[in-house]
């Protein structure tokens, strides 16, 4: 009787974890569902403000722009980033909330914001971009007290002695 009861545990354990795993798949595809890589026309706008976004950072790669947008491109488009992003979805919402969000997505509306994000991001990013020297003299002003914190905080850490 103890070996069945034991066997029977075993075989619990295994269907309990094949329903966990068909359950685990299910969500993902839920997430998959709900994940949405632009194509066309928004996938080469949002291409192009990622690689603003680079370009901005290292103004000296500025010859390089066709192969950062051709890169940005292959990477959207992989599966590694829809997987990626349908798991960060399932840190957020659960199963039925994904259900919800696909239906949501359906709507009219809600296509034309998917439609319209990438210039969207792209609008912002310039309009910020535009406000830069503005706030350029309260940055110097922040980095200068970093600068001045940094140091300060060097000169109080001590150095072993090499003896």
């Amino acid at each position: 009787m103890r070996i069945f009861l034991h066997n029977l545990v075993l075989v619990l354990i295994l269907i309990c974890a094949v329903d966990t795993r068909a359950a685990d798949d299910t969500y993902l595809m839920a997430a998959l569902d709900v994940v949405s890589v632009p194509s066309g026309n928004e996938l080469d706008v949002l291409a192009a403000v990622l690689t603003d976004v680079q370009l901005n950072a290292f103004p000296h790669r500025a010859p390089l722009r066709k192969g950062y947008e051709q890169f940005f491109k292959e990477v959207l488009q992989s599966d590694e980033v829809n997987v990626g992003l349908a798991e960060v979805y399932m840190e957020y919402f659960s199963y039925e909330e994904l259900i919800e969000l696909k239906k949501l997505m359906s709507s009219s509306i809600y296509q034309k914001l998917n439609r319209s994000m990438p210039h969207i991001l792209k609008k912002n990013m310039e309009k910020t971009r535009s406000l830069i020297p503005e706030y350029q003299p309260r940055l110097d002003e922040i980095l200068r007290a970093e600068h001045y914190r940094v140091q300060r905080k060097a000169q109080s850490i001590k150095i072993p002695s090499a003896e």
